[in-house]
């Protein structure tokens, strides 16, 4: 995918989550010795999600965001699941010779705090693990909306690093 619309992304962000995430390859090169994380969960559960998320009316982002992600805005189930697969498989396959690098996390089905602190050197907190995700809880800036819009036309006009 392009690289160029990298550093506009880390002006904006420290970190990348989700959809974004699409820049992992890229952001591994530039930041060698960078470490990531890989949220897995149950595919009949993440299909749940995205189906209610496909089935929100009016909200122009989200629906950019999954033709962005997965070539469609439709719930297409077989279509995210190979999509889903896919990534996970090649996120995998390209740490498979760094470990160390590469913290693969099931929150939904039960990882909490110490591996994630383990894996990033930190003590585990003294406060309940924060694995709820609300979907009112994704309020999206405008800033953060024009910079997703520009590093979409971007990739639409087939920028290549």
């Amino acid at each position: 995918m392009q690289t160029e619309a990298v550093p506009e992304v880390d002006r904006v962000c420290d970190g990348v989550v989700g959809f974004c995430a699409w820049c992992w390859r890229t952001l591994d090169r530039r930041y060698q010795g960078s470490r990531f994380i890989l949220t897995v969960r149950d595919e009949e559960a993440w299909l749940g999600s995205m189906m209610r998320l496909c089935a929100r009316r009016g909200d122009y982002l989200a629906r950019e965001v999954r033709e962005f992600t997965f070539g469609t805005a439709a719930f297409e189930p077989e279509r995210l699941r190979a999509v889903y697969r896919r990534h996970e498989r090649d996120v995998r396959a390209h740490f498979a010779d760094r470990p160390e690098d590469l913290l693969v996390m099931d929150i939904a089905g039960g990882d909490q705090w110490e591996p994630l602190c383990a894996f990033l050197d930190r003590p585990v907190p003294d406060q309940p693990f924060p694995h709820k995700s609300r979907s009112d809880a994704w309020r999206w800036s405008q800033r953060y909306r024009e910079e997703l819009r520009r590093l979409q036309s971007q990739a639409a006009a087939g920028v290549q690093g």
